[in-house]
C-alpha cells in the first residue's frame, strides 16, 4: 500500500510489540512516563520522521491480530476494511502536523469478523518525534445503532405490506447489506413446488455475484422435512443454529455448492411468534451465509427474534386473509360477487382479452355517506342501503356485466368489449341515477350519491390487480364525513359551500414559514369561510365535506388561483421573493390539466414557478404511486416545488416516499407538540431530521408554539419553523404590516 503523504517501512518485532519495559522511561525512552503508566492499555505509536507504525502487545491481543499479521502500517491496513483505509491514512497524516487524531474504522479478522475501533491521540511523546495514542473497541455502540436502523427499516417493509414476497425479500436484503452477509433466504411450507410437509426455499437475496447463483439454484431445488438439514433442524427445535464453516460440515446438504461459491459461516433461526391465545406459529426459517467463517461476533443473533416474529406475524396474517377471501364468493348483503371471486373472474377476463387482442373496462363505483348513514340511522339502515343498491345494479345493468363489491361502499362493474353494450358514459349515468334515487331502509327513505371512475385493459393496466388499483385511485370523492355533525347539517354545509365558491365568499389567510438564517422563507395559503351572516365555518368542518361531496377539486382550484394572484401582487414589498405553499389533494394532482393551469396562472401573475410549492400529504402521494411520481416529475421539470405535508403520519414505505421528486418535508405537528419532554416524540423528530439531512431535503417543523420546542428543534438541525411562535395565520395585508414593523 502506498500513499502520497505517508510512506511506511517495516518495524522490527520489538517495535511492534512495544513491551512494557520499553515504556517505562529512562535514557533513550521514546514514550513519556505518563504514557508508561498507560502501557497496560491497547496502544499504538507512529514515528513522525521514520514513518514507523507499531502496536503494543496488548493492542495486538485486543484486536485479535496474531504474530503472523506482519509488522508495519501496510500489514496493519490489510486487516482494515478497504473503504476505511484512505480516511485512516489521511487522518494519521494530518495528525503528524496537528498532533490530534480521532478516527473510527472497521477491522476484519477471521476469528472475530468485522469490529469497529476508534484510534485516538492527543499529541506526541515527550521527545516530540513520535505520535502515541490508544485504541478503543466501539463495536457495541456501532452495533446498537445498526440494530435500531435494521429493525426500523424491517418494520417499514412488513407493516402495511402489499406483497409478502417483496416484504420478505426486502428484509433479507436489509439484513445482508447492513450486517455483512452475502446470501440470505426464507424457507416455508407449502409453496407451489413443494410438498406441504416439507420446507422449501421460498424467497432469497444475495449480493451481485454470479458464483452465488449456483448456491441459489441448489437451494431452490432442495426440500427439507422438519429435522432434516440445517433448515429442518432449526425449524423443529424452534431456535437458532450456527455453522462455523458450511463447506466442511458433512451434515450441511448444500456444502458442495457452498464450497464452489466461497460461502463459509452460516446462521439460521426459526421464524415464529406466539399469538394472543398462547398458540405458537412457526411458518418458516431464515438463513444467512457469509464468505467468512465464525461470524459469531455479528449482531444477527440479537436481532433474529424480532425479525423472525415480524415475518411470522406477517406470513400468518397473509395466510388468514387468503383463507377468508376464498371462503365465500357471493356477498350475502347485496347479492353481488365478493372481491376474491370478482378478482379471479377479472383476471380470467384479462387473459381472454389478451388472447383475442380485445379490450375490457372496469367501472369503480363509490357510494357516498354509507358510514355516516349507519351512525345516524343505525347499522341496519346502511346495510339495507348497500343491499338495495347492489340489487339495483344487478337488475338495471345488462346481464353480460359482472358486478362485484370490493369494499364497504365500493362496487365494481366488469364491462367486456361488446359493440351491443351501452358506452361507458351511459352506464355511468345509469349508476348515478340509481344512487340518487330514494331508497327505503325501513323507517326512513334515504338518498345518497356516487362517484364513478373507469380503467381499461390493456391501455391502463395489464392485469386485474393493477386495473382495480387504477380505477380505485381515480374514483375520488365519497370520503369520510366529518364526525360529530348531524347528517342534515352536513348537507347544509355542502349547499352553502357550493354557493360560497360560486359567489366568491371565501378568503385566504397566510401563515409564515421561517428560515432560521434568512427570516420568512415561505407563506402557506389557508382557506377561510365566513358566511354572509358573519358565522365562521371551521376548515376542519367544510374541507371534509368538500372531499366527500366532490367539491374539493373546485376548492383546490379556487385556492390555487387566488394564492398565485396574491403572490404576484407582492412586488416591491418585503415578501417580493417569498415562496407560496398551496395544499392540494391527490385528485387535483392527478388531474391532467393541473400543470397547464399552474403554468397559466404563473404567467398571468408574473410569478416564477420556483416560488410555487404544492403541499401533499404522505397518504395522498400513495394513492396511485406510479401516476403520482410521473406527474410530480413533470411539475418539477417545469420548476414547481413539492413538499410532503404531515410527514410521519402515513404508513407507506419510506423508501417509496423518498424516491419521489420532493423538495422539502413538513414534520407533522403531533410530533412537535410533546417536545422537549416527550422522549418518544423526540426520537421520531430526530429520525425525521436525520432523514431530511441524509436526503438533503429541508425539514419544516409544524406547530411550533414555544421557545423550548424551537430550541430543541434547532439543537438537532431543524432550520425551518412554522407555528404560533413565529406567526398566526393572517390576511396578506396584515402579514405585510407586521413584517414591515421594526420588531417584525
Amino acid at each position: 500500500m502506498t500513499d502520497s503523504a505517508i510512506t511506511t517501512r517495516s518495524a522490527s518485532s520489538a517495535d511492534l510489540q512495544m513491551p512494557g519495559a520499553a515504556l517505562s522511561g529512562g535514557p533513550g525512552c521514546l514514550v513519556s512516563a505518563e504514557m508508561a503508566r498507560l502501557a497496560a492499555f491497547a496502544r499504538w505509536s507512529f514515528e513522525i520522521r521514520s514513518q514507523v507504525f507499531a502496536l503494543n502487545h496488548v493492542a495486538r491481543e485486543f484486536m485479535q491480530l496474531g504474530d503472523d499479521a506482519g509488522p508495519g502500517l501496510d500489514a496493519f491496513c490489510t486487516h482494515v476494511v478497504p473503504d476505511d483505509v484512505p480516511e485512516l491514512l489521511s487522518a494519521l497524516h494530518d495528525a503528524t502536523r496537528s498532533g490530534q487524531l480521532d478516527r473510527s474504522f472497521r477491522l476484519v479478522t477471521r476469528e472475530a469478523g468485522v469490529r469497529w475501533y476508534r484510534m485516538v491521540s492527543s499529541g506526541a511523546d515527550s521527545t516530540g518525534t513520535t505520535l502515541v495514542g490508544a485504541l478503543l473497541d466501539i463495536t457495541d455502540v456501532k452495533h446498537g445503532q445498526l440494530r435500531e436502523q435494521i429493525l426500523f427499516e424491517s418494520t417499514q417493509y412488513l407493516i402495511g405490506f402489499s406483497s409478502l414476497e417483496s416484504a420478505v425479500r426486502s428484509v433479507i436484503r436489509v439484513v445482508c447489506e447492513n450486517l455483512g452477509w452475502e446470501w440470505g433466504a426464507y424457507w416455508s411450507f407449502g409453496s407451489d413446488r413443494s410438498r406441504s410437509d416439507a420446507l422449501s426455499c421460498t424467497y432469497y437475496w444475495h449480493v451481485d455475484s454470479e458464483q452465488l447463483e449456483g448456491f441459489s439454484r441448489d437451494s431452490l431445488q432442495l426440500q427439507m422435512r422438519p429435522g432434516e438439514g440445517l433448515v429442518g433442524k432449526t425449524w423443529k427445535q424452534g431456535g437458532a443454529a450456527w455453522i462455523d464453516d458450511i463447506a466442511d460440515d458433512a451434515g450441511f446438504l448444500r456444502r458442495h455448492a457452498a464450497r464452489s461459491c466461497g460461502l463459509h459461516g452460516g446462521f439460521a433461526f426459526a421464524v415464529a411468534f406466539v399469538d394472543e391465545n398462547g398458540v405458537r406459529h412457526s411458518p418458516g426459517v431464515l438463513e444467512f451465509y457469509s464468505s467468512m467463517t465464525g461470524k459469531r461476533e455479528c449482531q444477527l443473533p440479537h436481532l433474529s427474534a424480532a425479525i423472525g416474529a415480524f415475518i411470522a406475524q406477517s406470513a400468518h396474517r397473509h395466510l388468514q386473509n387468503r383463507q377468508i377471501r376464498e371462503f365465500v364468493e357471493v356477498d350475502d348483503l347485496s347479492g353481488v360477487i365478493r372481491r376474491p371471486h370478482f378478482m379471479k373472474l377479472m383476471e380470467a377476463a384479462c387473459g381472454e382479452a389478451r388472447a383475442h387482442g380485445s379490450e375490457l373496462s372496469l367501472l369503480y363505483v363509490r357510494l357516498h355517506r354509507v358510514r355516516k348513514i349507519g351512525e345516524v340511522f343505525g347499522p341496519q339502515a346502511s346495510e339495507r342501503l348497500l343491499g338495495e343498491f347492489g340489487k339495483r345494479l344487478r337488475m338495471a345493468l345488462p346481464g353480460q356485466l359482472v358486478v362485484g363489491r370490493v369494499l364497504a361502499g365500493d362496487f365494481t362493474v366488469l364491462v367486456p368489449a361488446n359493440a351491443a353494450l351501452p358506452p361507458l358514459p351511459e352506464l355511468a349515468s345509469t349508476i348515478y341515477d340509481l344512487a340518487s334515487s330514494p331508497i327505503d331502509v325501513g323507517d326512513h327513505v334515504l338518498t345518497t350519491s356516487a362517484s364513478v371512475s373507469s380503467a381499461q385493459f390493456p391501455r391502463d393496466a395489464l392485469g386485474a390487480d393493477e386495473l382495480l388499483k387504477i380505477a380505485n385511485a381515480r374514483v375520488g370523492g365519497g370520503g369520510a364525513m366529518p364526525s360529530g355533525l348531524p347528517l342534515i347539517e352536513q348537507m347544509a354545509i355542502e349547499t352553502g359551500l357550493r354557493a360560497a365558491l360560486e359567489q366568491d365568499q371565501l378568503t385566504l389567510e397566510y401563515q409564515p414559514i421561517f428560515d432560521a438564517d434568512h427570516g420568512v422563507a415561505a407563506i402557506e395559503a389557508l382557506v377561510r369561510w365566513r358566511r354572509p351572516s358573519g358565522e365562521i365555518v371551521s376548515p376542519d368542518v367544510f374541507i371534509p365535506v368538500a372531499e366527500s361531496s366532490g367539491l374539493i377539486a373546485q376548492l383546490d382550484r379556487w385556492v390555487m388561483a387566488h394564492a398565485i394572484r396574491d403572490v404576484g401582487s407582492l412586488r416591491g414589498t418585503p415578501l417580493a421573493s417569498v415562496q407560496v405553499n398551496i395544499n392540494i389533494t391527490a385528485d387535483e394532482l392527478l388531474d391532467p390539466g393541473l400543470s397547464g393551469r399552474l403554468t397559466s396562472l404563473a404567467l398571468e401573475h408574473q410569478v416564477d414557478c420556483e416560488r410555487i410549492c404544492l403541499e401533499l400529504t404522505e397518504r395522498s402521494m400513495m394513492t396511485d404511486p406510479q401516476r403520482v411520481q410521473a406527474v410530480m416529475t413533470r411539475l418539477r421539470a417545469l420548476g414547481f416545488k413539492i413538499s410532503i405535508d404531515d410527514f410521519g403520519t402515513g404508513y407507506s414505505s419510506l423508501s417509496r416516499i423518498m424516491s419521489l421528486p420532493v423538495t422539502s418535508i413538513k414534520m407533522d405537528r403531533m410530533f412537535v407538540r410533546g417536545l422537549p419532554d416527550d422522549t418518544k416524540s423526540g426520537a421520531i423528530v430526530r429520525t425525521i431530521l436525520g432523514l431530511g439531512k441524509h436526503s438533503q431535503l429541508p425539514v419544516v417543523a409544524e406547530g411550533v408554539e414555544n421557545e423550548r420546542q424551537a430550541l430543541y428543534l434547532l439543537q438537532f438541525g431543524c432550520s425551518h419553523f412554522q407555528g404560533y411562535l413565529f406567526g398566526r395565520p393572517a390576511p396578506l395585508d396584515q402579514l405585510l404590516d407586521k413584517l414591515s414593523m421594526p420588531s417584525g
